[in-house]
């Protein structure tokens, strides 16, 4: 049995494809050697011992100077956005492969690597982008989708001199320099390290001219910068195993291969560990019948558990739930359906559910398949469909990492581990019989049909991983 409740490891990658020198492909490549840059070739990947030994406590006791300031973002705005992203990830790529029973994102390495990009990226790419990831401007309407229309309102809306209170009332946007702030505030937490961690890099064929205040600029939001030829079995080992350290060897091999002519690789690496607050006692988990979209059932291991004040929303058709970690500030929403199993669309009625909102403590009697999920995503078709195309197409789209370049592939991974491991305090309180659990007065959460799920973090609204379990024995 594993030690751990869940680990999430989630790699989003671009590929940018090289815009050949004149010359040819055997130009000579522009001398360039900018100050931001970490080397003219790749350092190799240092071990790191972040990894905690097992049986260790979940989170370590942290002191008041290793916690960063509290993060300057609209909470609500990034939990809005994030959650419409997942949702419509999922939707857009459902409909591209009505054949997968799983379907898992990472909204939050998604918005990290785009954010990477956005520093050299022009006004049309920057405003496309953000349009696709669903930024908002102080929780409102998008503010790439009509700047006039946005700069009009908040000029309507400015206070009168003196006001400070609606000054001081006025949340911050959710844009790139939210994200940013969100990633320096984890890399920042030491305390922190065991649980989340987050990573960007770009690796830059020597053949681009890209300018120097991009890469400072990418230096100074904590990313990466390495120069070297890609496009070859070198490159892409040290970009997997680059990966393979960041995400503590989850997600062992990113790319099978580089597109040809490729000018710049950029990559966000999220890795989430923690402990259930209150475990599922293995004692309890049992082969159950898992009812799929189409009627059809599979056994699957299902993990039962009676959890004390578990937030929760639920209505005749629909029940959500969360459940929290040892480290309070994520937490796991679960969605499902009470009566007839329904595909990921089946739920839209009820999308933001996802976002937990509205939830009422109760103590309930949850039933939870025990999963392993590792997927594998082409975003490029999805996030195209989103808006994205209309900016990356754009000659001049990329310049600030060198002319002619765009935007070629999106790949994500993600893997997802869920069972019944808890902190040893909470394990004790979790022991019932089944018995007894079916007999309680307890509201039932059973997720025995389709459901989605959102891993988030409470303090920034960042969703780290997000999708719909069609199968949960077709997992890995």
């Amino acid at each position: 049995m594993s030690s751990r409740v869940i680990a999430a490891a989630v790699v989003a990658a671009l590929s940018l494809p090289l815009a050949l020198p004149p010359g040819g492909p055997f130009a000579a490549a522009p001398a360039a050697a900018a100050p931001a840059e970490r080397s003219d070739k790749a350092k190799p990947v240092r071990k790191k011992t972040t990894e905690r030994p097992p049986g260790a406590p979940a989170a370590a006791k942290r002191s008041a100077a290793a916690v960063p300031a509290p993060v300057p973002v609209d909470v609500a705005g990034m939990r809005t956005a994030q959650t419409r992203l997942a949702v419509r990830l999922v939707e857009a790529l459902q409909k591209e492969t009505p054949e997968a029973a799983n379907l898992v994102v990472s909204p939050g390495s998604l918005a990290m690597v785009a954010t990477l990009i956005a520093l050299g990226a022009d006004a049309p790419l920057q405003a496309a982008l953000a349009r696709t990831l669903g930024f908002v401007d102080g929780g409102a309407a998008p503010a790439a989708a009509a700047p006039e229309k946005a700069a009009r309102e908040a000029k309507s809306k400015k206070p009168r001199k003196g006001d400070k209170a609606a000054v001081a009332a006025a949340p911050p946007p959710v844009d790139f320099a939210a994200v940013r702030a969100i990633v320096a505030g984890v890399q920042a937490d030491k305390g922190l390290a065991e649980v989340l961690a987050v990573a960007d890099a770009i690796w830059i064929d020597p053949a681009m001219t890209p300018k120097p205040s991009v890469l400072a600029a990418v230096a100074a939001a904590g990313g990466e910068v390495f120069r070297e030829p890609l496009g070859t079995p070198e490159s892409l080992a040290r970009i997997n195993a680059w990966v393979g350290e960041r995400t503590r060897g989850a997600i062992p091999a990113m790319l099978d291969r580089v597109p040809a002519d490729p000018g710049l690789v950029a990559v966000n690496a999220l890795y989430f560990k923690d402990r259930w607050r209150t475990a599922f006692a293995p004692g309890r988990t049992r082969p159950a019948p898992f009812t799929r979209a189409d009627g059809s059932t599979v056994e699957v291991p299902l993990m039962m558990g009676t959890i004390e004040a578990v937030p929760m929303r639920s209505d005749d058709s629909f029940v959500a739930i969360e459940l929290g970690y040892a480290t309070p500030r994520f937490g796991l929403v679960l969605l499902g359906s009470k009566d007839k199993p329904l595909p990921a669309s089946g739920f839209a009625p009820v999308a933001d559910w996802l976002s937990g909102r509205d939830f009422a403590a109760a103590t309930v009697d949850v039933a939870l398949p025990r999963l392993a999920l590792a997927e594998r995503a082409a975003l490029l078709p999805a996030l195209d469909a989103l808006g994205l195309k209309a900016g990356r197409t754009s000659p001049t789209a990329l310049d600030g990492f060198g002319p002619g370049q765009r935007i070629a592939e999106v790949i994500q991974k993600t893997v997802l581990k869920i069972d019944e491991a808890g902190t040893e305090a909470a394990a004790a309180t979790a022991v019932t019989t089944v018995r007894s659990a079916l007999r309680s007065q307890n509201s039932r959460a059973v997720f025995d049909k389709p459901f989605w799920f959102a891993l988030r973090d409470r303090d920034t609204g960042v969703v780290l991983l997000a999708g719909y379990v069609g199968d949960p024995g077709r997992a890995v």
